[in-house]
């Protein structure tokens, strides 16, 4: 966070617990005509200070990035389809909730900032008046298609999820906490490549790839290096496509034909790759125009799209690695022999221009669109990049070469007498140089990325040795100003680990072209003795350093070293660059002065990042650097997915750990408009791509068996069985190495910090570069109590019976917060293919004895036995996954239709999962009964202020709905219609519809303060009860029925203030109808939203109108009196704002009557209550309440029923983690199904007499 910025408190939705750098995101169904995804969002925010406002800023998430505009959370995602086909994007959601906040922070513009520092990109508060005045939501879309791309010959959609959205008008904020999500397509039309993600489709898992199906690859048979090649047609070209291809400059190729051949031979019989060689003359004679006498960027891109496409095999394998020898310059140099351009652009981070930016990667991008500059590459790219002309040059390539075939050689010493376990982190203080009243300073170290923390528990768990070094600030002294380095001891320290070397070294701070510049001094009063270059040469890390002082340590090890910081990586800067500087000009050359005596000197072209590269005495094994400036907030997911993707996953190979990166973070790289952000396609890899520098070339005769907490899953939901509770785990075991493992036994270590459990898994051991998922029922001890925080750890092979090169890597471990023990029937909860929002039908499909379940899973419909097996789905019917649906026999054929909504109106689906037709409407409001004379059961819905009643005919071709009559409601302006209903308030046994109109308090002006209850009976067509109130609307649900013998309607207010009343009850045929239900000991509450009605007193039928909170239980009597001990003591805390679910009745415990049940959000968790008509909580015979897990709601509501005839009650409901859950609880009446669906019945009437 910029300099200014002060951070005083997080507030946490949901109780999110995901603090890692990725969203959960799975796929969930990928077939021949669709994929459907679920992501997690839980969200997270900082309060924000800036020139004393405050504003909340959210973290942990990839951000929006329109200048000014709110900075809101953003998730991309990269779907596979086939080609050839016109996807169509459906969505549903969960959990929306809408609260009032601070204003959100804008989104910064970048600026460069060089006051303190080496210019870099920093943020600059800057704020869009008219976006921060409007009174539309931003994001405007919940969910968008943003464009589309190609990896190797995958086509990808960028889809974009925006799990928030702020109004500023009102600093309205609305979250959800998941999204489903459903690509679907002509199956008809689609053509699917066979090459897919090629040689990278193993790095789709756990990116944000979705729905990525996995092919078969093409192998070289007896692979061959297959020399010099013609670019295009010739007599020379090769007879398969290779695997790995070098792009050389011509002239060096002359002089060095020897050694890059040697390269070549190499990686055939290391790797079994089929090489071949291309020259610069040759692509630039077959490729460039005429007269083109210097190959430039557009020439290269022809090749390599050539190759992509006609060599031959093109239609069934792809090239995977790409190796640049030579070097970049102006197109004037042209005819050297080392010539060979990077593609160079401009590119905007926000309202700043980067210029002059290299990127190699751009000869990979096969996405058919060159003004793409920063995009996923299909080839992992490296460059080897030098120049000839000198003994000294050449004799730099050749060595470097010799270094890159000697770092694969196998090891024969074990312990490896070298550093190269261990991981280096050199950063530094960033621009935090505090002055105080004495005119001295201190410093504190900011904590670059990836952090102190991060790396020390990284290297812990890989038991290899870390260091780390905080820089200092050109200062040669510590007394007066606090800091912890002076900059001749950073530059030492610097020397010193890179003399050393380690298995990975990073620098994380601020770069120049020439210079880690952490150690440039920058304010004026403290370089007396230097005031032209601010200790450039002497106090930095530097070009000359590195030639004129890094000597290699005894047991030096080659590190992969990554640049994280600007500039470093700028291979592209030119002799006329260097000579003509637009910045800075001592940060490259200095001639020299007398008074005081400054020494000359010349950093030379070479930026820092080649010059480590080509320093072959003490080598690197590749150097991943930037060029230009770049994005600080790029270094964190950068060093993480690299080092992760090499000691976690195995990619070894220098360009598969770059690549495994780019996908695992491809969100944290995109823009809100789709294209890659400049950091995707700065930052490039000095080295060759497939140097492997894992255990896995060093030891070809050991295995390396990793096991990594990341990759953990402890199921979060443990069941309670007839032996005692029971929990699922499952967690991988990689072997990274080169051997197959032995027969090897895990161990399993479960604790919570008192007790501890111990078991083992044998396996039959694990292949080479392959994994192994292992899933474990924990039959949990007597110890084992909820809520707990279990300690599990998982060690693979303890018994030491592989010859595993590494074994500290084989045990990790991890905390898990277990709430509580859930008493799931047999065969549930089942994964579905979307989230659930809404309440599960419960009904009789195919008329045997038992009950089956429907549920809206996402943007499909379907159906389960009492067991949990899925009988049918309705999918690609863009069914709205967020409006309940209903269950009704249109027909009175002893058949339940299920009536659905969908984008344009109202489908009817059987009761064998076939869609019968449709009803094209807006309406997304109806309920079904018997509501009009001779046509049986009819549906009713409602569109603003027209309610229409339709009779449904079976019989017709097809299928439909036809129009029996229609009503105005008559309000002006119209009001926005809310909720419907249907019961007999007349007596006429006709049911009545019931409708709630009018507009959110959350709605701006000029909309009325204006909201309506209205009944209306379709038999006698008269308006039986008509109220309106002048304020915004707050509720969102009414009941209608008999209350003690008195046709009445529930109506909640939605928020209790602390006076006033917080319910009506309605009584349409009283002289005075509206009861005022009593506020007396009713806590505060901004949900009061489903109530319904009881029968908890004697005489038979309902008599008491139950309303639940997110803090309390209130009931009334049909006087609006308090029933029994009601309302119910505080159980949520002292929030206002914890949401509830609509409420269930039925009788949970087998004692006396009907039990409420519903959910709300109890110290940050969702938990489910069940309160009897004594208004106390059921928890002796049903262990009420229970808590779900971190993370998981549970909002849509329960039904309740004895699912398979057993003489126990179920609930079901869905979780917006994509799960549908049957609980059994107590004892009841074979085949009990008080409460069906949504409010009760196909009248929605919330109704249990």
């Amino acid at each position: 966070m910029k300099s200014g910025i002060l951070v005083l408190s997080s507030v946490l939705l949901f109780n999110s617990s995901l603090q890692a750098d990725i969203h959960r995101i799975r796929t969930t169904a990928a077939d021949s005509s669709r994929v459907v995804f679920l992501a997690l969002t839980p969200l997270s925010w900082e309060q924000a200070e800036h020139d004393s406002l405050d504003f909340i800023r959210f973290s942990d998430c990839p951000v929006t990035d329109s200048v000014g505009y709110p900075e809101l959370p953003m998730i991309t995602c990269l779907v596979a389809v086939p080609d050839s086909v016109d996807p169509k994007i459906s969505y549903s959601f969960t959990d929306e909730h809408t609260q009032h906040v601070l204003p959100v922070y804008p989104s910064p513009a970048m600026v460069l900032f060089s006051d303190l520092c080496t210019a870099s990109v920093v943020d600059s508060f800057v704020i869009d008046s008219t976006a921060y005045s409007s009174t539309d939501f931003w994001p405007a879309e919940r969910v968008r298609l943003i464009g589309e791309t190609r990896i190797c010959d995958q086509r990808l959609l960028k889809i974009q999820l925006f799990p928030a959205q702020y109004r500023a008008f009102d600093s309205t904020l609305v979250s959800v906490t998941s999204f489903s999500v459903t690509v679907s397509y002509n199956s008809a039309e689609a053509v699917w490549s066979s090459i897919g993600l090629g040689s990278f489709q193993d790095m789709a898992q756990g990116s944000p790839i979705v729905g990525y199906q996995y092919e078969d690859q093409t192998y070289a048979p007896m692979p061959e290096y297959f020399g010099v090649v013609d670019p295009e047609d010739g007599p020379q070209n090769p007879c398969r496509m290779p695997d790995y291809v070098i792009l050389c400059a011509s002239g060096l190729y002359a002089e060095c034909s020897n050694v890059i051949d040697s390269l070549a031979e190499h990686r055939v019989g290391l790797n079994g790759f089929d090489v071949a060689t291309v020259l610069t003359d040759a692509v630039n004679e077959d490729f460039g125009e005429q007269g083109q006498t210097a190959i430039n960027d557009e020439t290269i891109r022809d090749f390599t799209e050539y190759m992509w496409n006609n060599w031959p095999q093109a239609s069934v394998k792809k090239p995977e690695y790409l190796l640049l020898i030579g070097d970049h310059e102006d197109a004037s140099f042209g005819s050297a022999d080392w010539f060979l351009p990077t593609h160079i652009y401009d590119c905007n981070i926000g309202k700043l221009l980067i210029e002059d930016i290299g990127n190699d990667e751009w000869y990979a991008y096969m996405n058919g669109n060159r003004e793409i500059d920063n995009d996923i590459p299909s080839m992992a790219v490296g460059r080897i990049s030098i120049k000839n002309g000198t003994t000294i040059q050449t004799d730099t390539l050749s060595a470097i070469i010799h270094n890159i075939i000697n770092m694969e050689k196998p090891v024969t010493q074990i312990p490896i007498p070298s550093y190269r376990r261990r991981i280096t982190r050199l950063t530094g203080t960033g621009t935090e140089i505090i002055k105080n009243n004495t005119g001295t300073g201190y410093q504190f170290p900011y904590d670059w990325e990836p952090s102190l923390e991060w790396t020390s528990d990284f290297t812990e768990w890989l038991n290899y040795d870390f260091v780390t070094s905080y820089c200092g600030d050109g200062r040669d002294f510590t007394d007066m100003d606090g800091s912890l380095m002076s900059s001749h001891a950073w530059r030492d320290q610097c020397l010193s680990e890179y003399g050393k070397g380690a298995g990975i070294m990073f620098y994380s701070n601020h770069g120049s072209c020439h210079m880690f510049s952490a150690g440039l001094e920058w304010l004026a009063e403290y370089i007396p003795r230097d005031p032209y270059t601010k200790g450039a040469r002497d106090s930095t890390f530097n070009n000359y350093q590195i030639e004129s002082s890094l000597t290699a340590a005894s047991g030096h090890a080659a590190p992969f070293a990554l640049l994280l910081c600007c500039s470093a990586g700028s291979f592209n800067h030119t002799v006329s660059e260097h000579t003509y500087p637009q910045y800075y000009p001592e940060l490259c050359s200095f001639e020299g002065s007398v008074s005081p005596p400054v020494p000359a000197y010349d950093f030379g072209t070479d930026c820092i990042g080649e010059k480590l590269f080509k320093n072959t005495t003490v080598p690197v094994a590749g150097v991943f650097c930037g060029s230009s400036a770049s994005l600080i907030s790029c270094y964190g997911s950068y060093g993480k997915g690299i080092i992760e993707a090499i000691f976690v996953k195995g990619y070894g190979r220098l360009g598969d750990a770059v690549m495994q990166q780019r996908l695992s973070y491809y969100d944290f790289s995109v823009s809100m408009d789709g294209n890659g952000i400049a950091s995707l396609g700065q930052f490039n890899l000095l080295g060759d791509p497939a140097l492997d520098i894992s255990d896995y070339v060093r030891f070809p005769n050991s295995c390396d068996l990793v096991v990594y907490h990341g990759d953990f899953e402890v199921f979060p939901y443990p069941v309670e069985t007839p032996a005692g509770p029971e929990m699922e785990l499952s967690f991988i075991v990689r072997n990274n190495g080169r051997k197959d493992s032995e027969a090897f036994s895990s161990r399993i270590t479960i604790t919570d910090g008192s007790n501890t459990f111990t078991d083992y898994i044998s396996c039959s051991g694990i292949p080479s570069k392959t994994e192994r998922i292992f899933s474990y029922t924990w039959a949990c001890p007597v110890w084992f109590d909820t809520p707990v925080e279990l300690d599990v750890e998982i060690e693979a092979d303890w018994q030491n019976a592989c010859s595993d090169c590494w074994r500290p890597n084989n045990t990790a471990s991890d905390t898990y917060q277990i709430n509580d023990i859930y008493p799931f029937s047999s065969g549930w909860p089942v994964e579905v293919t979307g989230n659930i929002s809404t309440t599960p039908l419960l009904l009789n499909l195919n008329n045997d004895p038992y009950i089956e379940v429907v549920a809206l899973t996402g943007t499909s419909l379907t159906a389960f036995d009492y067991s949990g097996n899925t009988l049918w789905i309705v999918s690609d019917e863009d069914f709205q996954g967020y409006v309940d649906p209903l269950a009704v026999d249109l027909n009175l054929d002893g058949q339940t239709e299920i009536l659905a909504a969908y984008d344009d109106g109202i489908k009817v689906i059987s009761n064998t999962g076939s869609v019968l037709g449709k009803l094209e409407t807006d309406a997304s409001l109806f309920v079904a009964g018997n509501m009009h004379t001779g046509t049986g059961i009819e549906m009713c819905t409602v569109n603003g202020n027209t309610l229409s009643l339709y009779s449904w005919d079976a019989s017709a071709m097809p299928p439909g709905f036809s129009e029996i009559a229609s009503e105005d409601l008559g309000f002006r302006p119209v009001l926005p219609a809310v909720f419907l209903c249907c019961n007999d308030l007349d007596g006429d046994s006709f049911e009545d519809a019931v409708c709630l109109n009018g507009f959110f308090d959350s709605s701006i002006p000029p909309n009325p303060e204006v909201n309506s209850v209205s009944a209306y009976s379709w038999n006698t067509e008269d308006m039986i009860y008509q109220h309106t109130w002048n304020e915004y609307l707050k509720s969102i649900s009414l009941s209608a029925g008999l209350l003690a013998e008195e046709a009445a309607i529930g109506y909640p207010l939605g928020k209790f203030e602390g006076s006033g009343y917080p319910a009506l009850l309605i009584e349409p045929e009283n002289s005075v109808p509206e009861i005022s239900c009593s506020g007396a000991n009713v806590l505060t509450s901004n949900y009061l939203m489903y109530g319904v009605f009881a029968d908890w007193s004697a005489p038979t039928g309902a008599d008491t109108y139950v309303l639940p909170s997110g803090r309390q239980c209130m009931a009334w009597n049909n006087s609006g009196e308090p029933f029994g001990s009601f309302p119910t003591s505080n159980f949520g805390g002292d929030t206002e704002s914890s949401m509830v679910s609509p409420a269930s009745l039925g009788n949970l415990d087998d004692i006396y009557s009907d039990d409420v049940l519903f959910s709300s959000v109890l110290d940050g968790d969702w938990t489910i209550l069940a309160y009897n008509y004594d208004g106390l909580p059921l928890g002796t015979a049903s262990d009420f309440p229970f808590t779900l897990p971190e993370d998981v709601s549970a909002e849509g509501g329960f039904a309740v029923a004895d699912l398979d005839r057993d003489g126990k009650v179920e609930i079901v409901f869905g979780t917006n983690d994509g799960l549908l859950h049957c609980w059994k609880l107590g004892s009841c009446s074979v085949g009990y199904a008080p409460w069906c669906q949504f409010q009760h019945d196909n009248g929605r009437s919330g109704v249990l007499e």
